[in-house]
């Protein structure tokens, strides 16, 4: 309460003590939805060029797109193991895939071209809008369930 009062004078704000929980639940979804947003991703790299490839690539991949959190390197034997299990946001592959049901893959050159960088950015800017829509989604849910 005594918070409330400080952050509402801070804005010279005057809220009647009945709206409080009102106010914070509205500023707690807002919470929400930028997390929601902001979601770290995980990645997992499938390189057939051996460790030293996969490190440099994994590398590459920390410094250009500070939206992925974690990059697990992995063979082409644990790739059916990573769909099944959908552990995963991304899964870049320096190997050619003959099924390309899932859109999450994402074949990429140990050097990450300009082509392969564009390809990931825009998979990253789809995620991050289809996570806003998910989430507007579900508050028009929870709106039309008051």
């Amino acid at each position: 309460n005594n918070k409330c009062k400080l952050i509402f004078s801070c804005y010279n704000l005057k809220i009647p003590r009945e709206e409080v929980g009102y106010i914070t639940m509205h500023i707690d979804v807002a919470i929400q939805r930028q997390q929601l947003i902001l979601k770290k991703m995980k990645v997992l790299i499938i390189c057939s060029g051996g460790i030293g490839t996969s490190k440099i690539l994994s590398n590459k991949i920390k410094s250009l797109f500070p939206d992925i959190e974690s990059i697990n390197i992995g063979s082409i034997h644990d790739l059916n193991d990573a769909i099944s299990e959908n552990k995963y946001d991304l899964i870049l592959s320096t190997i050619p895939m003959s099924s390309k049901e899932n859109n999450n893959i994402i074949e990429v050159s140990p050097f990450m071209t300009q082509e392969n960088i564009e390809k990931v950015s825009n998979f990253i800017f789809n995620l991050k809008v289809n996570n806003q829509n998910k989430f507007n989604d579900m508050q028009g849910m929870e709106n039309e369930n008051e």
